[in-house]
């Protein structure tokens, strides 16, 4: 859950996209996102793809000083068409 709804900050597209990378995250690590104690992806079974990397990581900013910035504002800019 987008650390803005956990804090009663309220919804918004932004959080959508954080349960997209975390999501990604799952698929791509094998593990609960929950798990994650630092700012990389581990590599599951293969190598990461460092843009696939940077794109779970933009989507998945959890602090709250800037964070909404550093994720995407819409789908478009996190499938890379804007």
């Amino acid at each position: 859950m987008a650390p803005e709804i956990v804090s009663a900050q309220g919804a918004e597209l932004r959080s959508d996209l954080f349960s997209v990378g975390v999501i990604l995250y799952e698929i791509v690590t094998g593990t609960p996102s929950r798990c994650r104690k630092n700012p990389e992806v581990p590599a599951g079974k293969a190598p990461i793809d460092k843009v696939l990397e940077k794109i779970i990581l933009k989507a998945t900013a959890k602090e709250r000083k800037g964070a909404l910035l550093q994720r995407f504002r819409d789908a478009p800019g996190f499938a890379g068409l804007s």
